[in-house]
């Protein structure tokens, strides 16, 4: 199965690791980052002034310059567990990226954001050493005290920042300022002018249009995802199975059963967001019994993204069970969901060139 990224969203596998990136580093990929995709025109610049495209699977490290196009992204995914999502017209460098396996003070990410749009969730650099995880752009230093957020770099050179999770720090020569999840700040060209909290939105290009492929008549419409990832959008009603991961109560979600409920309807709206959802809980009987119940998210999607088939974002706010608030989660905690309809059994392929293969049967 291959797909194409929304606009400042990340993969699947993306959305999956930056609920847990931290938890699986990769010591092969020490002192480095890797591709996970790359479409359009991106191109990397070594140490060595040598420059060559930027393709799927490459490896990327300290020294390296990254330019996309106006057709070009790219997201790589760095040995501590962190991810950067590059926009197009984007110029990124890496200055500095050392992590040897573990956080032992020596570890550093050191970025630079000289045009265009990133989208970025810190792993284990970001969470030990916060005062070793930095961004520079030409008018202005962003660094961390949370997980993610986007940065962009207006056509003017002012900063942009937007919070998505836990708090960034805005800093040029005239003061600094806290983003918090859900909130801007924006950092103009006059470097000893304090940057100030706006409503400022990014603005980027779109996804280029592409051809869609010619699919076989034996595969319904909803089983593959389209060449754009959000052009196919999950359909409300039975059969589907929830992933949670949350910050409070059994297995930290809020939510009877979790963090895996298996509803028994589901209901999305136009974007493709989940938003509510009837399962199965424990009642209250004289023997083991479950009873329905629905829940029903009624805050903010704060992350989220469809690639047709799954479903999956970070929503906080109220969560309600039958109509009744259940609880309440902050900006900067959330309810982390994936949700989608497994693939029958009987349906999985079994032969390892089937398992193998570049689009599988739905999941």
């Amino acid at each position: 199965m291959k797909s194409t990224p929304n606009r400042f969203r990340l993969s699947p596998r993306g959305a999956m690791i930056a609920i847990v990136s931290a938890a699986f580093s990769n010591p092969a990929l020490a002192n480095t980052g890797k591709v996970d995709f790359a479409i359009g025109n991106v191109t990397v610049t070594g140490s060595d002034g040598r420059g060559r495209p930027l393709a799927k699977g490459a490896e990327v490290k300290t020294g390296d310059k990254i330019l996309s196009s106006v057709d070009g992204r790219a997201q790589i995914r760095f040995s501590d567990g962190a991810y950067v999502s590059l926009q197009p017209n984007t110029e990124f460098d890496i200055k500095e990226y050392r992590y040897s396996g573990k956080t032992d003070g020596t570890e550093s990410a050191l970025f630079g954001l000289f045009k265009g749009a990133m989208r970025t969730v810190t792993g284990l650099v970001g969470r030990a050493n916060k005062s070793r995880y930095r961004i520079a752009t030409p008018t202005a230093t962003i660094g961390i005290r949370g997980t993610g957020g986007l940065i962009q770099v207006n056509n003017d050179g002012s900063t942009l920042v937007i919070g998505t999770s836990g708090i960034w720090s805005l800093t040029n020569n005239g003061g600094s300022i806290d983003v918090p999840a859900g909130t801007a700040g924006l950092a103009g060209t006059n470097r000893n002018v304090p940057p100030q909290p706006t409503t400022q939105v990014p603005v980027v290009p779109p996804p280029q249009p592409q051809a869609r492929p010619q699919l076989p008549p034996t595969i319904v419409q909803g089983d593959v995802v389209g060449p754009l990832g959000n052009s196919i959008v999950p359909t409300s009603g039975p059969g589907y199975v929830a992933a949670f991961f949350g910050t409070s109560g059994a297995n930290f979600t809020p939510l009877q059963g979790g963090p895996i409920a298996a509803p028994t309807n589901a209901v999305f709206d136009s974007a493709g967001q989940l938003i509510q959802f009837d399962t199965l809980v424990p009642g209250i009987c004289v023997l083991p019994c479950l009873v329905p119940a629905t829940y029903t998210l009624a805050g903010t999607q704060m992350d989220t993204g469809t690639d047709g088939f799954l479903s999956w974002g970070r929503w906080t706010g109220d969560v309600l069970q039958g109509g009744t608030l259940l609880a309440t989660l902050t900006a900067n905690q959330g309810l982390h969901y994936v949700t989608g309809i497994p693939t029958p059994a009987a349906s999985m392929p079994t032969s390892p060139s089937a398992a193998h293969s570049d689009c599988h049967p739905r999941k």
